[in-house]
């Protein structure tokens, strides 16, 4: 089957499930295509992007509204769409509303992955709503997940919308039992933004240090909270402690996490409403045998058993967290109980594989259920497409025909304007050349007057 992927950014370090999702399917046989609104030119790429020529098959389109999607360059990049079976839009913000807009209307089935800020930050409903009664299916990625979504539009959408969790690729994680002495490695893994804490890691780091002097932290990720933690850093006198080592590509971050104790993401629900879906970086970290410190936040409860594979405490409960790492840091025995029952977790419930076969079956049923010939329906397709496309430049055609007349009019206004104040301009001067003559005819008369009075004065009143 051929496969597109609209998505918002690609490729991108911190979207690993996506591109484990379209090299998964790859590994299967399938023809796998991606369509993106934005190049995010990041200095480093996975490794997987340039072995499976990721980059050759990426199409990017530049998206301001429907009528944009219709212009000369977009066409050319959406045409890859048209011959697909499906599309996998991930996102339910602007990748939703590019196949709302174009993939409903030309009749290309499509499935959209809802992930966290899509469905949290200020949701729509309306908008909501529209965008998942045109799709095929909704996945989401936890069940908190999808209790909030039916809750949010009701329970209408119970047959639409299902879970299916991020999966992780276990031969690229290796299971390390830890040692017993050292010093102990803290690691933070995620995108310097307010949902996954880093201020509060920053915190909890502090509350131990005077206990645990020698403990490190290891924050890998960057974003805009990062100046306001390097100062909480050198606020809290810590400088020898945290450690900040930038993002990372998937290979490096594997090495990072083989060579830490502990797995710490203090994730909240951000003021505007931001918050996790399920991270799939905690997935990983217990694949490696990490403990996990982390929060009752969303779907992370469904990935991370409380006092089994970690603990789990409030959110910005800073305290509580240094006291759990502090049991951790003292408890080696304890660390390596937890990995090791981590690691059976995602074994059972998020191994890749299992979730790619999922996803699969799932994009065969809906391709399958489809009974209109193949051939017959791509021609359908394109026509109708072309057909959107030609409608798009016979207005812009018409509106630039419409403007080029306002243009002209405007321009002999403009100069019927300029015409009409010349001669207002030349007859003025014209006057005033008759107000000069006329003071000058005036001013001559007065003169001769003067002269033929003095003459008579002068010859005939003697």
């Amino acid at each position: 089957m051929k496969i597109v992927y609209l998505v918002g950014s690609f490729p991108k370090l911190s979207e690993t499930f996506i591109l484990n999702q379209i090299t998964g399917l790859i590994d299967r046989g399938h023809e796998v295509e991606i369509v993106a609104y934005h190049n995010p030119k990041e200095e480093k790429v996975h490794a997987d992007v340039i072995k499976y020529g990721l980059l050759e098959k990426t199409h990017y389109i530049q998206y301001n509204n429907e009528l944009s999607l219709l212009n000369t360059k977009n066409v050319r990049q959406l045409v890859s769409c048209l011959d697909a079976d499906l599309v996998h839009v991930h996102f339910a913000a602007k990748p939703a509303e590019v196949a709302l807009n174009i993939l409903k209307k030309i009749g290309i089935p499509y499935i959209i992955t809802a992930h966290a800020y899509d469905i949290f930050i200020s949701p729509d409903v309306e908008e909501l709503r529209a965008k998942f009664s045109a799709a095929e299916k909704v996945i989401t990625v936890s069940q908190f997940n999808r209790k909030y979504l039916l809750d949010l539009l009701g329970q209408e959408f119970s047959e639409k919308i299902e879970v299916q969790y991020l999966g992780i690729d276990l031969n690229k994680f290796k299971f390390i039992e830890r040692g017993t002495g050292g010093k102990v490695a803290i690691i933070f893994i995620g995108r310097l933004v307010e949902k996954k804490g880093v201020l509060d890691a920053i915190e909890a780091i502090h509350y131990i240090i005077e206990k645990h002097p020698a403990v490190e932290l290891r924050i890998i990720g960057e974003g805009p909270q990062k100046e306001e933690a390097l100062r909480k850093v050198e606020e809290f006198k810590i400088i020898e402690n945290v450690k900040f080592l930038g993002s990372l590509t998937e290979d490096k971050v594997t090495e990072e996490m083989e060579r830490a104790d502990i797995f710490f993401l203090p994730s909240v629900t951000a003021p505007d409403g931001d918050r996790e879906g399920l991270p799939v970086v905690v997935l990983e970290a217990q694949a490696v045998g990490l403990p996990v410190v982390s929060t009752r936040h969303t779907g992370i409860p469904e990935a991370v058993l409380d006092k089994e594979t970690g603990y789990l405490l409030e959110e910005h409960d800073t305290n509580g967290m240094a006291g759990r790492l502090c049991e951790l840091i003292e408890n080696p025995d304890l660390r390596n109980q937890m990995g090791i029952a981590g690691r059976k977790v995602v074994e059972a419930r998020h191994e890749l594989s299992k979730e790619i076969d999922r996803l699969e079956r799932l994009i065969k049923e809906i391709v399958q259920s489809d009974k209109r010939s193949v051939g017959v329906e791509y021609v359908r397709r394109v026509s109708q497409y072309y057909a959107q496309v030609m409608e798009h430049l016979e207005q812009q055609f018409s509106q630039q025909i419409r403007q080029q007349e306002q243009q002209f009019s405007q321009q002999i206004r403009q100069q019927e304007q300029q015409f009409s104040q010349q001669i207002r301009q030349q007859e003025g001067q014209i006057k005033q050349l008759q107000r000069i003559v006329s003071e000058h005819d005036g001013f001559i008369k007065g003169i001769q007057n003067t002269i033929f009075y003095r003459l008579y004065k002068k010859y005939f009143k003697r």
